[in-house]
């Protein structure tokens, strides 16, 4: 059995999930050096690298593809209709396109999502529980991620009963991360939300 796996993101993102996989996947009789090849790519952050990486794991043959992440999903999906793709770290799977339907996804591309944009509503009221007395906060967003216009949506819905005034911050390169936090600082916020995004995650050490 041959598994490509891919991920938008450095291999240490993933390195304890990967084992874990790999544990599990031995209690299931497929050890590697035996009867299992596992064939990893990391696009270390550079997304634009994610089309090439998908269409050689593709070219190599795997029996199924293991995907991290949105942007790779996305590629993926775009470099085979015949391999089997099971992803996971995917925001909203049927926003972006990589499904029809949640129940029966269709296709060949399924797998597990825990970040859709309903729990955007959910983070702030957590928020406000742990800060009962945050009024004003501040809102790291990247509007070329597509999911996070929906997220924004239903985080503002839910600011106003819960008496917050969100300041939102859009940043999608390294220079605007910077410019952000320096406006953030300038805001005085009494929290920060950083929505959830695989290139924000890629600069979690920034």
């Amino acid at each position: 059995m041959r598994i490509g796996y891919l991920s938008s993101n450095p291999a240490s993102d993933t390195e304890l999930a990967l084992a874990a996989f790999r544990r599990r996947l031995r209690e299931l009789g497929y050890a590697e050096g035996g009867n299992l090849v596992i064939d990893a790519r990391y696009a270390e952050g550079q997304f634009a690298e994610l089309p090439k990486l998908a269409t050689d794991l593709v070219r190599i043959k795997v029996d199924v593809l293991f995907v991290y992440g949105t942007p790779a999903s996305l590629a993926a999906r775009n470099a085979t209709k015949a391999i089997p793709i099971v992803f996971a770290g995917v925001n909203d799977p049927l926003a972006v396109g990589l499904v029809t339907n949640l129940r029966k996804p269709g296709g060949n591309v399924t797998g597990v999502t825990t970040n859709n944009s309903e729990l955007s509503a959910k983070r702030l009221s957590l928020l406000k529980e742990a800060i009962p007395t945050a009024s004003r906060v501040a809102v790291l967003a990247n509007p070329d991620f597509k999911p996070t216009g929906a997220m924004l949506d239903q985080m503002r819905i839910a600011s106003e009963p819960l008496g917050v005034e969100l300041h939102v911050l859009e940043a999608r390169t390294t220079p605007e991360v910077a410019t952000a936090f320096a406006r953030i600082s300038s805001l005085k916020p009494h929290a920060l939300v950083v929505m959830p995004d695989p290139w924000f995650l890629s600069q979690r050490a920034r």
